[in-house]
């Protein structure tokens, strides 16, 4: 008994040091329990903010593939517009050069029958000298 007295003095303090780091172990771990639970609830709040990133993000890409179709045919209208910009110009060109033909045509007309009444006494061989001087 006495072996065993002296070596309950010994090992006493070292149960009872067991059982405050048990204590305390389990203290730790109901800790880290807890702070895993707010882990988990963190990262499926995470993972749902990341599928609405995934969806915004597709719808993104989509409405960027739309826009960059209307600024292709945005281009091509702008083309097209310029063209026709262009043909405008010449066909208010080709106005003016038809009313200036219109003008002298009333002139051109005039010299014509004039040139006929001039030569029509003379014989065919002599009017086309003169058509050719």
């Amino acid at each position: 008994m006495k072996n065993f007295r002296g070596a309950y003095k010994i090992i006493a303090p070292m149960i009872q040091k067991v059982n405050e780091m048990t204590d305390l172990l389990n203290k730790e771990l109901a800790k880290l329990k807890k702070k895993q639970e707010e882990l988990a609830e963190v990262q499926s709040i995470v993972a749902a903010k990341q599928a609405d990133l995934n969806k915004i993000q597709k719808e993104a890409d989509a409405k960027k593939e739309t826009l960059d179709e209307f600024e292709t045919k945005l281009k091509a209208a702008q083309n097209l517009i310029g063209s026709l910009d262009d043909n405008k110009r010449r066909w208010e060109n080709d106005r003016s050069m038809y009313n200036k033909t219109k003008i002298r045509l009333i002139g051109d007309v005039g010299i014509a029958c004039a040139f006929v009444a001039y030569s029509g006494p003379f014989n065919s061989q002599f009017r086309s000298k003169l058509v050719e001087s």
